[in-house]
């Protein structure tokens, strides 16, 4: 959790993002009714709120460290349990999303996707005929890139990134311009890359 939490931070347009954020307008653009009288619980446990604190403890307070346990508690999160790296990024980005929905900001609203949001595709090609499949026009969300670490110097990262994009051979898949099963590729093709491209490196 502090590596990712010290990645957004020093993520600067996601930063001022965060504090540009207020739980008040966001209330008022829920048509809830806001105010100073708001118990001090319900915004503590808005993660956008503990995110807020901790920035701005990291960005100006001289301490050493900092106790990230309101954050843990907004999160739900039970901190004798080990946490897998993926599915942490992805729980803590989709719950600070939903937050920032409730914002009348639209650039607000849209920060983590024009932050964090790319795109990929599965492209796959018949052997025989060599036209992509319609599948292949199929673009999905992309927040992030899943890479074995491969330990052999100092271009690790660019061989990670080519076995992740390389072709795998198919065999008896039904191509529709053909109408018959035939041999194909298949591999992930980068259609569009965020500003931000998050880099998960599998160690197994």
């Amino acid at each position: 959790m502090n590596s990712l939490v010290q990645s957004l931070f020093m993520t600067h347009a996601f930063r001022a993002g965060i504090y540009s954020w207020s739980s008040t307008a966001a209330a008022e653009a829920d048509g809830e009714a806001a105010s100073a009288a708001q118990p001090a619980a319900a915004i503590a446990d808005n993660v956008c709120f503990e995110l807020q604190r901790l920035f701005v403890a990291l960005h100006h307070s001289e301490a050493t460290s900092y106790d990230p346990t309101a954050l843990t508690d907004a999160l739900s999160l039970d901190t004798s349990v080990q946490q897998d790296a993926q599915e942490f990024n992805k729980l803590l980005l989709s719950l600070i999303e939903t937050h920032l929905r409730r914002s009348p900001e639209p650039a607000l609203q849209s920060l983590v996707q024009s932050t964090f949001r790319g795109e990929s595709c599965y492209r796959t090609v018949c052997a025989r005929c060599e036209r992509p499949f319609a599948s292949s026009a199929t673009r999905h969300p992309l927040y992030e890139l899943e890479l074995r670490l491969k330990p052999s110097g100092g271009t690790a990262l660019q061989e990670s990134l080519l076995e992740y994009v390389c072709k795998e051979e198919l065999e008896g898949v039904e191509c529709g311009h053909c109408s018959s099963r035939q041999n194909a590729t298949r591999n992930i093709c980068l259609a569009s890359l965020p500003p931000v491209l998050s880099l998960q490196l599998l160690r197994f």
